[in-house]
This record gives C-alpha cells, structure tokens and sequence, in this order.
C-alpha cells in the first residue's frame, strides 16, 4: 500500500514538472533562429507569391496565431486526443515517427548500458579490493581517460582503426530494426556504437564503485564478517557489493540523460537509424512538433528511471521504507 502511495503521488509531483518543461522548451524552440518557411519557399518565385504562399505554409503549419495559442493548440491535442501533432517535413504523425525509432534506439542505449556494468562492477570491487596497486593505478588512469575523452572523439577513433584500417565493423548501414531483420548483421553493426556509447560509461561507473566499494569494507560489520571466519567471497561479494550497489542504482538511473545525449550524438555518426537521429534531423530542419516530440519523450523517460531508481532502493536494502518518505 506505502509503496502504491508513493509512486502515485511521485506520478502526481512529475505532472507540473512535465508542463514546465514544455513551456520551456516550446519558448525556446519559438525564439531559435532561422526560419522554417524557408523550407517551403519556391526560389524562383516573384515576391508576391513568396508572400502569398507563406501566408499558405503558416497557416497550414498552425503557426498563423501567436505563441502562446499554439503551445495552447499543441498541449490541447496532446491531452484531449494524445495527438502530438504531425512532421512539418511529411506531415506524418509525430507519435509514429518517433514510435519507430525507439526500438533502435533501445537496443543501442540498453547494450551500451549492461556492456559498461558488466565491465565496471568487477573492476570497481577488484580496484577497491586492491586499493593502490598496479593493476589499480592502471585503472584510475583509463577511467579518467574516459570520462575526459569527447563520445564523438571516441567514436572518430574507433571508426579509424576498427573499421577503416582493420575492416572488423561495418561504419554504418544499418536498416531500420523492422526491415530484413538478421541478428548478425544487426551485431555487426552495434558492437562499434555500443562499445564507444558505453566507453565513457565504464569510467565512471568504475569510479563509483570504487569509492561506494572502499566505504563499505572499512565498516565494523564487515570486520566481524571477517573475524568469524567468513570467506573472503562472501564477505565482498555477498555483504559489501550488495551495500555498495544502493548509490550505484541512483547514478545509473541519472546517467540516462547522459546516455541519451551521448546515441544522439553516435546515431548521427554511425547513422543509426534511432530517435537521436531523428530528433538531429528535426532541429536541422526546423521541425517543431518532431522536436517537442523527443523533448517530452526523453523528460518523461528520465522521470521513469527516477522513480524506478527508488523503488529499487526498498528493493535492495529493508531498511528503506517508503512510510518514512511519507511523513
């Protein structure tokens, strides 16, 4: 019951959240430079029609009333026929634009998520476990690395060696997920992105791990752990790693923003074909209801993964009760 209060009130606290997003982003969406009827204009045409055909486009586009009746329209449509509107570009529903990247994008953000916890968890309690020796020092030094190191750097630099001067990985090429679909064409394609997406990610998992790992062995719990006798295995693995998790959970559940900002970045480079390319695409092109679209998408996946992160928080540890919360 605590439990069901709870994230029904944390949907209620994410409602006002959302709608100052939207305003936001819709003001500065509207107060961006460029023109998006220069899209639609006909070079060759006199000024007359260049006029006459704008005042067409704008009405069209909706965009013939002030701003603030069109951020109006926008949220009416959403709310009363969950229509977020449709692509300036091929007037094509935004919902279905975006509907159809995300799986794309869900398997390049998802791989690189697990890829950079498979390999920071043991390398985190190994550094931890082995404080100041060689193999920890090495470490440090790539996690500094690879938090300083730019995604698009990373991913210039993999593309250069594994693909153009070794021809392991295919660049780019990779169809839509719903086309031809073949499991090894679409690994050959991922492992590049997905391994440079969660490059940065290792670095600073490692480092959190690290630190939440050397905070918890030197606790009096695990010293009487280990004056019963209790394996070392256990003692790590079975009552440190589990504590030193609960901030790990919050990091990661933050790290989405970062993710999703690092595959629109790699999507564009590699050109896969997810909702970061797409949402590129609309701010090139100047398409605002495809831009709103992925705004709000991404606001409300953050908000997700922070619910969720605290709820995992009860999981793990007992001792968290969401009555406290409540008070």
């Amino acid at each position: 019951m605590a439990l069901r209060n709870y994230i029904v009130r944390r949907i209620f606290q994410a409602i006002p959240l959302l709608f100052i997003i939207s305003v936001l982003s819709y003001l500065l969406m509207a107060l961006a430079p460029g023109d998006v009827l220069a899209l639609f204009e006909d070079p060759g045409a006199t000024h007359a029609a260049t006029m006459l055909q704008r005042e067409r486009v704008l009405e069209r586009l909706g965009l013939d009333v002030p701003i603030h009746m069109q951020y109006f329209n926008w949220i009416k449509g959403i709310l009363l026929d969950a229509n977020f509107g449709y692509s300036f570009l091929d007037g094509q529903p935004v919902f279905h634009k975006i509907v159809e990247r995300i799986p794309a994008t869900l398997w390049l953000t998802g791989t690189a998520l697990v890829i950079s916890l498979i390999i920071a968890i043991p390398i985190g309690v190994y550094s931890a476990v082995k404080r100041n020796s060689f193999v920890d020092l090495l470490f440090s030094f790539y996690s500094y690395l690879g938090i300083s190191s730019p995604a698009f750097f990373v991913a210039l630099i993999g593309i250069l060696f594994f693909s153009l001067k070794l021809g392991w990985v295919p660049v780019s090429g990779m169809r839509e997920v719903y086309d031809h679909f073949s499991l090894v064409d679409r690994i050959k394609h991922l492992i590049l992105p997905a391994t440079v997406l969660s490059f940065g990610m290792v670095a600073g998992n490692t480092r959190f791990i690290r630190s939440s790992m050397l905070e918890v062995i030197n606790q009096d719990y695990i010293r009487t752990a280990r004056a019963k006798g209790v394996s070392e295995f256990k003692v790590i693995f079975k009552h440190s790693l589990r504590n030193a998790l609960l901030p790990i959970i919050t990091i990661v559940a933050m790290q989405l923003p970062i993710i999703v900002g690092g595959a629109f970045i790699i999507e564009q480079i590699f050109g896969w074909p997810g909702l970061g390319r797409l949402a590129i695409t609309a701010v090139f092109m100047r398409d605002y209801p495809l831009i709103m679209g992925t705004t709000m998408l991404v606001a409300v996946a953050v908000i997700i993964c922070n619910l969720f992160a605290d709820i995992m928080y009860a999981v793990i540890d007992p001792r968290i009760r969401f009555q406290k919360r409540e008070m």
